[in-house]
């Protein structure tokens, strides 16, 4: 007879209990997502920094090949003037010209 015994409260535990699994399950889904999008995030964020990296690391050596030439352009005008110094009107001329707009 004990066991036909059924409390008061027990239906509204079951329907509390029924909406309870609902709403972990909604839980764990939208977990599940959010780890997912964390994750995906980092990914992003390292891909974005390496390629910063090396946007900086090509900009550099750029501007070391640039440095590079402008030297070996100023020694090939100085060689000039000191091997012709009678040709050091023209060079004159083209002071503060960079060496991309002879090449």
């Amino acid at each position: 007879m004990l066991q036909s015994f059924r409390p008061q409260y027990m239906d509204e535990y079951e329907k509390y209990e029924a909406k309870l699994k609902q709403l972990y399950a909604i839980y764990v889904l939208k977990f599940r997502n959010v780890a997912y999008l964390q994750q995906l995030q980092e990914e992003f964020d390292r891909s974005e920094k390496q390629r910063s990296a090396e946007a900086e690391q090509n900009m550099r050596n750029m501007v070391e090949r640039m440095r590079a030439q402008e030297l070996l352009l100023r020694d090939a005008q100085y060689a000039f003037l000191h091997t012709f110094p009678d040709k050091g009107y023209f060079f004159r001329m083209c002071e503060g010209v960079t060496t991309s707009e002879f090449f």
